[in-house]
């Protein structure tokens, strides 16, 4: 039976983005070469390409700009043998980002602020989606059967628009006369957040258009409502929510999405590239099956379907390298689907992604995060991992949905928020909240019962002693100096290493109503990721567990990442292999993860559980219980383990 998206846990993407200069597109595509890929690794869905970024359609559309190479209906091939296997064919269309079209409609294209129209990206206040995409889609969905669309280009895509119609609706919708022209103008937020606004209601029309006639084809838009590009609430208009994971410090990257879209309510998957690259260079190598067996782990390990992105040849066939990782890849996540698909993750130390500070912070795109944005969140999650908390990743609408679910809520590094007086209200009713930052916590600093003793924080060398050792904050951490007064001081850190080193106190705790608040009085994630080290996370662990005891602790190898999920009645326990290039943005690929052997877990219970297992492997764990915790011992995990207690 063919599996709705909802329904699907693993699949294969693959696409090229044909041009006007790609030739003989479909004559090498094969039935054979498409139904050996589907036999091989029994996908639940693939997805094909269909329209890249430069707008040529890479089959003979009639109503759409096929590229002058199409030869052979190559796309009718891909449903035919599909269709003949029940398996889902979902296509990669590029929706904002059409380079074709914005070149030969004009009035399609957005406008730039000098008014020359944009060379990628279309507009959303003129006729592309009902003269190109939605009729389209609607062949798509109608002529060729296809199951759906996974929208490429779109959220990260979108640029505010200076056409007089983008800028007289702007007007209307806000009373603004007084047009900012870049970030440093007065009202420029305001024109970013109108056009984050224009595109949702521009993905909801053109979704409910192709659903009116075609109401099962399913749509994700590529990262909207995401952590990376869209931290948004998610819209009904979409399907599913997807988005690929870049190929650069993967590891990181993946972790970050994957401990958000749990909390967002939809059917999520994330996809990985087969082939990786470092940060400055565009030449990839084919990553190596434990780094993708280690990649897919971070995304199973928090419920979510996984897909993989193998390179079509210029003409559109297959490459036969796909078969070289591809059916072990699914094989490996195949045996842990009955466990982790779907489970639903426990509420943990929360990390706080505020969608209005970062839209504050980072004004140059509309949903583009780069050049290190949200290095902030990305490096405390990382932080947090490497001290084995269970770590979610969250937004203003999680915590407007149910803020005291979360036992630990961490506030990582903003320069102001706007929501303090709920985070307050939520200490003031018993939760641990985590304040860090020079900046930010001088905006909580009667809660935290401290005085700032400097005007402006200042850059500063500094070190954290622990056992005699000491470890540097890296590159450049910022300190606000302050004096305890209801405060405890629960850190400090030291100006440098020799017996005149000025010492700080930089983190303490305080009473807040029912709860707690901690400050951290540095800003100190970014220029970690200078110079890594234990000490340091020794530091953010010190400091939480001042105010909490996480449910599961781990003990034996701090490389195994925790979270904690719930399927069926059981608890599962998920436990992943973070060791290798996780740290590296200069190491492309790599080929070997050490076996981690007799990790000690303990679990905070009072229920005696019947029988606990390893999976996939089902081998029955012995524990011990002694009325309120069990403990237990894993024998060895390679990539990605699951202790289930019933």
């Amino acid at each position: 039976r063919k599996l709705k998206r909802e329904e699907s846990f693993f699949g294969l993407h693959f696409d090229f983005h044909a041009s006007d200069k790609t030739e003989s597109i479909g004559e090498e595509t094969t039935y054979e070469s498409i139904a050996n890929i589907i036999d091989a690794v029994e996908p639940d869905f693939l997805q094909c390409d269909c329209k890249g970024h430069p707008g040529f359609s890479s089959y003979p559309t009639k109503v759409g700009n096929a590229a002058p190479g199409v030869k052979a209906d190559a796309l009718k091939i891909w449903r035919k043998a599909t269709a003949d296997r029940n398996v889902a064919l979902y296509v990669h269309y590029s929706g904002v980002h059409d380079y074709k079209a914005v070149a030969d409609h004009k009035d399609w294209a957005a406008t730039n602020v000098d008014g020359t129209p944009h060379e990628k990206s279309t507009s959303l206040f003129d006729d592309y989606a009902d003269k190109l995409l939605i009729p389209q889609l609607k062949e798509l969905a109608g002529e060729y059967g296809i199951d759906g669309a996974w929208i490429d280009g779109e959220c990260w895509g979108i640029v505010n628009n200076y056409s007089e119609k983008a800028l007289a609706e702007f007007t209307k919708a806000t009373g603004i006369t007084e047009i900012p022209k870049d970030k440093t103008d007065k009202y420029y937020r305001q024109l970013c957040d109108f056009s984050r606004e224009k595109f949702f209601d521009y993905l909801e029309h053109y979704t409910s258009e192709v659903k009116k006639e075609y109401p099962n084809f399913q749509i994700a838009s590529n990262w909207a409502f995401t952590a990376s590009h869209c931290p948004e609430k998610p819209r009904d208009c979409v399907d599913f929510l997807s988005g690929d994971v870049v190929p650069v410090d993967t590891l990181n990257a993946v972790r970050f999405d994957a401990k958000y879209l749990p909390w967002q309510n939809r059917t999520w998957d994330l996809m990985g590239w087969s082939f990786g690259r470092c940060e400055n260079t565009l030449n990839a190598s084919d990553k190596s099956l434990p780094m993708m067996k280690q990649e897919a782990s971070f995304v199973l390990s928090q419920g979510g379907g996984y897909q993989v992105y193998y390179l079509q040849n210029a003409d559109g066939s297959v490459k036969p390298e796909t078969l070289k990782t591809a059916p072990e890849v699914a094989k490996f996540c195949r045996e842990r689907q009955a466990f982790c698909h779907k489970q639903k993750i426990k509420p943990g130390v929360a990390i706080f992604l505020s969608k209005d500070a970062m839209y504050d912070e980072n004004m140059d795109y509309c949903f583009w995060f780069g050049d290190g944005m949200l290095d902030n969140v990305r490096i405390a999650g990382e932080l947090l991992a490497k001290n084995q908390y269970n770590v979610n990743v969250v937004s203003e609408h999680h915590l407007d949905e149910d803020i005291n679910r979360f036992p630990v809520i961490v506030v990582p590094e903003w320069k102001s928020i706007k929501n303090k007086k709920q985070l307050i209200e939520y200490a003031e009713n018993g939760g641990k909240l985590i304040v860090m930052g020079a900046y930010l916590t001088r905006e909580f600093s009667k809660e935290l019962g401290v005085e700032f003793i400097d005007n402006e924080p200042a850059e500063t060398k500094l070190f954290f002693k622990k056992n005699g050792l000491y470890s540097a904050f890296g590159e450049g951490p910022i300190l606000s100096k302050i004096e305890p007064k209801t405060a405890k001081a629960i850190a400090s850190a030291y100006t440098n290493v020799r017996k005149d080193g000025i010492e700080y106190p930089i983190a303490t705790v305080n009473k807040c109503g029912k709860g707690e608040i901690v400050g951290i009085y540095l800003d100190f994630l970014r220029s970690y990721k200078s110079a890594r080290s234990v000490g340091i996370v020794d530091f953010v662990g010190d400091v939480i567990n001042t105010v909490y005891e996480p449910e599961v602790k781990v003990e034996g190898n701090r490389f195994i990442e925790v979270s904690i999920g719930e399927k069926e009645g059981k608890t599962i326990i998920n436990l992943v292999n973070s060791f290798g290039g996780l740290e590296s943005q200069d190491l492309s690929t790599f080929d070997w993860l050490p076996e981690i052997r007799d990790i000690k877990v303990t679990v905070k219970t009072d229920k005696k559980p019947n029988t606990i297992t390893l999976q996939p492997s089902n081998i029955e764990l012995p524990f011990d219980f002694d009325g309120e915790k069990l403990t237990l011992t894993v024998p060895k995990i390679e990539y990605y383990e699951m202790v289930v207690i019933e």
